[in-house]
């Protein structure tokens, strides 16, 4: 089951007090989902709590499909229709540099458990798993949000041999 729940640092759910409020350390794992690379002081207070816990955390940085164009657009110029090899080189470098700066942040914070990073584009997977005909640029836009899945279900296998 996912549940979503409100995000932490408002009047409502301050967060010094958000994780164990929530009672975030009864799921079987938990993702921390980011608009950017670059964790933010509620962030990195939550994976902390989360880490002394010891609760399973994966980290997803979203929307990274609308660095596509701009990147395209400064590496090949204005008027190139990239190929699908330029969009494999993009994407990759997207997801390398997401995941670097996130990894890069976590070093400070001395965690126990190196939570997994995923970069995604939740939109074109949505799309990409209704289309009837899916191309490989198709798969490609969809940065590595079946990866994630994987992730998340066998965090929550592993959490659930734990207790039985």
């Amino acid at each position: 089951m996912v549940w979503d729940i409100p995000g932490c640092g408002t009047r409502d759910h301050p967060v010094a007090t958000y994780f164990k409020r929530e009672h975030l350390a009864a799921f079987d794992c938990l993702v921390l989902v980011a608009a950017t690379a670059t964790l933010g002081e509620y962030e990195r207070h939550i994976l902390q709590e989360i880490d002394k816990s010891k609760t399973s955390v994966i980290i997803v940085i979203n929307k990274r499909d609308g660095c596509i164009e701009p990147k395209c657009r400064k590496k090949f110029g204005r008027h190139y229709q990239p190929a699908l090899h330029d969009y494999k080189l993009i994407i990759t470098e997207i997801i390398n540099e997401a995941k670097t700066a996130v990894q890069d942040s976590l070093l400070d914070l001395n965690l126990t458990q190196t939570p997994e990073v995923f970069a995604i584009s939740a939109y074109n997977y949505r799309d990409y798993m209704f289309r009837q005909t899916k191309t490989e640029l198709d798969e490609l836009f969809t940065f590595e949000f079946g990866d994630f899945l994987k992730c998340l279900t066998n965090a929550a296998e592993e959490r659930r041999k734990k207790n039985t």
